[in-house]
């Protein structure tokens, strides 16, 4: 097998519109391999934020007969 080197010539204006061109082509598959995270991620401050707001009531209410 025989090892070829991947050269980038682009001077300094193509520059910016080769970094673009790039970061637009890997913000896609990115984003769709992050969105179910973020999806978890807000749905657990939910359920957490519930269960710290919903424990004192109870103890209040139902003191230790409440488990």
């Amino acid at each position: 097998m025989v090892k070829k080197k991947l050269e980038i010539c682009a001077n300094t204006g193509e520059f910016g519109s080769l970094c673009k061109s790039i970061f637009k082509a890997g913000l896609t598959p990115f984003g769709l391999a992050l969105t179910p995270n973020i999806s978890l991620v807000i749905i657990n401050l939910i359920l957490q934020g519930v269960g710290d707001g919903s424990q004192p009531l109870m103890s209040k209410y139902c003191g230790v007969w409440c488990l």
